[in-house]
């Protein structure tokens, strides 16, 4: 589903000849966007498909902070949390999703009695980061430490420890391998 025709897709200037304004929208700037990980490597690929320099920025993820706000939620994407808050938008537009993300993140603020920065203390938010040689999601401190009610999930445990590992000083790397108990492993990431 497209909100665009076809024909005006293909009418539409290459990314090369956007990419001046569009580096302009970023630079300076910490961007706010929803589910932000494909729009991070879609940006990426698109530099890399035109030989551009990759656009550096910082950036935080509402559907990571309303995680952080409703933990026990499971299905919170952007079209469930635009209905939950009742906020119409005419979905897979790049111009409407940035507008209703905006909203939709100044709602979630207002129902749990905060701002965004003391979103950001409370829960040790750090920036995701896309610049030259790759990105980062945005992280928090608090479920590192599995605060407020927070756990690590198994894809973020495996991240931790798959990040750990690749940073051991191997004299011959890929020839030796790691082994720890589960606990370590998994649980002790401190």
């Amino acid at each position: 589903e497209f909100a665009y025709s076809v024909e005006e897709f293909r009418k539409a200037p290459r990314f090369s000849e956007r990419y001046d304004e569009i580096k302009k929208l970023f630079d300076g700037r910490i961007v706010l966007g929803f589910s932000m990980g494909n729009d991070v490597k879609y940006l990426n690929d698109a530099c890399d498909s035109f030989r551009l320099p990759r656009i550096c920025y910082r950036f935080y993820d509402v559907q990571s902070l309303y995680r952080l706000l409703e933990p026990q939620e499971n299905s919170i994407g952007l079209k469930t949390l635009t209905e939950k808050f009742e906020i119409s938008y005419l979905p897979h537009r790049s111009d409407e999703d940035a507008e209703v993300s905006l909203l939709l993140l100044k709602k979630v603020l207002e129902k749990f009695g905060t701002d965004l920065n003391g979103l950001i203390e409370r829960f040790g938010v750090h920036a995701g980061v896309n610049d030259a040689d790759g990105y980062y999601l945005p992280f928090s401190e608090a479920i590192f430490r599995e605060e407020h009610g927070l756990k690590q999930s198994k894809k973020m445990q495996s991240m931790i420890f798959n990040d750990f590992v690749t940073s051991l000083p191997y004299p011959k790397r890929g020839k030796t391998k790691v082994c720890f108990s589960y606990k370590t492993e998994k649980r002790d990431i401190g």
